[in-house]
């Protein structure tokens, strides 16, 4: 996995292109190996660059989704299911901030406002 391709420098993006090439076609890595480069929307010209590599988006999250997130994360986290109920009930009331809640539109920024 090629995580946070948009914050390499500018100018160093062919180069940092061509070694991601470079280890995807190299003969000693397994051919079933599967190769994950990430970007910030912002950035996606990045990834279509790459050789033989597909663009895939992340859609936000729907609100039920976003529920079920924080419900198993606080389930996880809290030693009851009542201490687990409450600290859900209360990020997704702070959550109805239409601040907060326009950010928190994918599983990482939920797992933030949940820590």
């Amino acid at each position: 996995m090629f995580d946070g391709m948009d914050e390499v420098e500018f100018a160093d993006r062919p180069d940092v292109r061509a070694a991601v090439e470079g280890v995807v076609a190299d003969n000693r890595n397994s051919s079933r190996n599967i190769y994950l480069v990430t970007t910030r929307p912002s950035a996606a010209e990045i990834t279509s660059q790459l050789i033989d590599f597909d663009t895939a988006a992340v859609l936000p999250i729907t609100s039920e989704k976003r529920v079920s997130i924080i419900e198993l994360w606080c389930a996880a986290v809290y030693p009851t299911l009542t201490d687990a109920d409450n600290k859900a009930r209360d990020l997704l009331r702070r959550i109805e901030n239409p601040l907060v809640n326009e950010m928190a539109t994918t599983p990482l920024m939920i797992n933030i406002f949940a820590l």
